[in-house]
């Protein structure tokens, strides 16, 4: 397989698997944020 073979291919497995990875995305976003709410909590 030569360099280009291999260009393709990884390619063709992003074009396959983008809206899983958009998903995943979306999934991870929606999460709301913790940052800072320790500081509210302790005291």
């Amino acid at each position: 397989m030569n360099a280009v073979d291999t260009k393709r291919r990884i390619l063709d497995a992003v074009d396959a698997n983008f809206d899983a990875q958009l998903a995943t995305t979306r999934d991870f976003v929606a999460i709301p944020s913790t940052r800072g709410a320790d500081a509210r909590t302790s005291g």
